[in-house]
């Protein structure tokens, strides 16, 4: 003969809940599983079609008119100037344009001086007045490649722009700072096969002007990095470690079901358990647990009381404790009762005592 599988013993609410529990852990488990499988993941992913390159920048050369400071005929980058001693300033305006393949170029550029008086008002810089003078006019270049570049080279006569100066000054009578800009402006427009392109540019010096030595200022040189970009859509692969973590999770449950079906079954408090528990509850602190059997001596003497009720009141009647036999095994724990001088007063939780059959016959019932 087979030996019977033991099986655990779990409150039926518990049991029941944690079935609950797990089964609807594993649908999610399980509807997660097949989104990942089978509903497609979409990311949009940014690709670079044509990627081009601006790129500008100056250079000048100060040069100077005979003089007894310094031995050279010209002066370099960076440096203070006295006004006097310069005669003119040669400027270099550079620009390149460089794509990835060849473009269908077109474009125009400019070189111009402009004259600005201004005033500073709250750290800001007010025009007022100027005047554009052009140096190169606007020329237009044409180019089928990958790559384009211009150089332009002007002479910047300082005396002459120092003397428009004077002359507005004595005119207006209006003195201001006043500072000389120039500058190559270039347009550009390259056709592409991926499509248009625009670009617009301004290298430019800067230089006071009416001053008695100055400091040129000129514009950084620029790398402007541009693209003709794309959004696509990717479809995503499957990701397989959630893959195995969900096969896994759900390997799991599903041996945890099975687990609480066949190896655990439901455990309902009987009636007398409950009834028991309630003793315990109302009237714990008035119990006293005794070890040894005093029933059967005092048994003859015994006055049986319905309820627990009922043997209360006699405890509070004689000021004597509640007593019951101790055991593990709460089926054991029946009786409860008083001991007085001469009789015992019992409460029977069940009419059999442990196989000793209490006839109710020759007892004496009290009804307080």
């Amino acid at each position: 003969m087979k030996n019977k599988i033991k099986k655990l013993k779990i409150n039926k609410i518990i049991r029941i809940a944690l079935i609950i529990v797990t089964i609807l852990v594993l649908c999610v488990l399980s509807f997660l599983l097949y989104r990942e499988i089978k509903i497609p993941k979409v990311n949009e992913k940014t690709v670079k079609l044509y990627s081009y390159t601006n790129k500008s920048s100056t250079d000048y050369e100060v040069l100077l008119k005979p003089n007894s400071l310094y031995n050279t005929t010209s002066l370099g980058e960076g440096m203070y100037y006295i006004t006097n001693y310069v005669d003119n300033i040669e400027a270099t305006f550079n620009y390149e344009y460089s794509g990835d393949r060849n473009a269908d170029i077109k474009g125009y550029y400019e070189v111009a001086a402009v004259v600005k008086a201004y005033t500073i008002q709250e750290k800001e810089n007010i025009t007022i007045w100027e005047r554009k003078f052009v140096l190169s006019p606007r020329t237009e270049f044409a180019s089928k490649d990958k790559m384009l570049t211009l150089a332009k080279s002007v002479n910047i006569k300082l005396s002459e722009y120092n003397d428009f100066v004077t002359a507005i000054v004595e005119e207006s009578k209006v003195q201001t700072p006043v500072q000389l800009n120039v500058y190559m402006n270039v347009s550009l427009n390259a056709d592409t096969d991926k499509g248009p392109v625009e670009a617009k540019i301004a290298p430019a010096i800067s230089i006071p002007l009416d001053e008695a030595y100055f400091l040129i200022a000129e514009s950084e040189t620029k790398e402007e990095p541009g693209s003709i970009e794309e959004t696509k859509k990717v479809q995503l692969p499957p990701n397989k470690q959630k893959i195995i973590l969900y096969e896994c999770g759900l390997g799991v449950l599903i041996l945890v079901v099975f687990g609480l079906i066949i190896f655990t079954e439901s455990v309902t408090k009987s009636p007398f358990i409950k009834k028991l528990n309630k003793i315990f509850k109302q009237h714990g602190s008035r119990l006293v647990a005794l070890n040894n059997e005093l029933l059967a001596a005092t048994l003859e003497n015994c006055n049986i009381v319905r309820n627990i009720d009922d043997l209360v009141r006699v405890a509070d009647e004689l000021g004597r404790p509640i007593m019951y036999e101790y055991s593990e095994e709460y089926n054991d724990i029946v009786h409860f009762y008083i001991l007085d001088d001469k009789r015992t007063y019992i409460y029977i939780l069940r009419d059999i005592m442990n196989g000793v059959n209490v006839s109710l016959d020759n007892e004496k019932k009290v009804v307080l």
